[in-house]
């Protein structure tokens, strides 16, 4: 072999080399944006699990349920409590928004966990809350289609005669 012919050997195994590595990268990417994507949502799905098990404190449920149906039946010393686990869970879904948008999650995730979001929004008293203009403390586009939903997502309800039925909006049905 002469030395242009070891020359175009070497460029051949060079760029054999290149494109092995490119696989292997891409292959490690892959990896770890999937790494990502699954502690994300376990992260996630975490934070959702502490924010509804402080609800098995009864008072704190007591006051939840109260402020819920109307933020009017909430005492001075109650309404903090109120907002304050009303705001951790927003802030929670506002989030699991943007794990969203930045392409962390899947739509069906999303959609799935936008469901249960457009569910606490209904109650009265959270309205009476997001209304008020705490809304404000969120992003934009989290209010926009946190806002847009609230037209599609369906609703339930439950008394100890029906069990849970479905309705359009919580607002229009009493609790019973």
């Amino acid at each position: 072999m002469n030395l242009l012919e070891l020359g175009a050997l070497g460029d051949l195994i060079g760029g054999v080399a290149v494109i092995l590595t490119l696989l292997y990268l891409a292959v490690q990417v892959r990896q770890n944006t999937i790494s990502l994507q699954t502690s994300s949502y376990q992260q996630w799905v975490a934070l959702h699990g502490q924010t509804f098990a402080g609800l098995q404190d009864k008072e704190l449920s007591d006051i939840v349920l109260q402020g819920c149906i109307d933020s009017r039946n909430l005492s001075e010393d109650t309404y903090i409590r109120f907002m304050t686990w009303v705001r951790q869970y927003m802030y929670m879904q506002q989030g699991q928004y943007y794990l969203y948008v930045k392409g962390v999650i899947d739509k069906d995730i999303w959609e799935s966990n936008l469901a249960d979001l457009v569910g606490i929004y209904r109650f009265p008293g959270v309205r009476q809350w997001w209304d008020a203009g705490l809304k404000e403390h969120f992003n934009e586009q989290f209010v926009a289609t946190v806002e847009d939903a609230d037209t599609c997502a369906p609703m339930f309800l439950w008394n100890k005669e029906q069990g849970f039925y479905p309705t359009p909006f919580h607002g229009e049905t009493e609790v019973g």
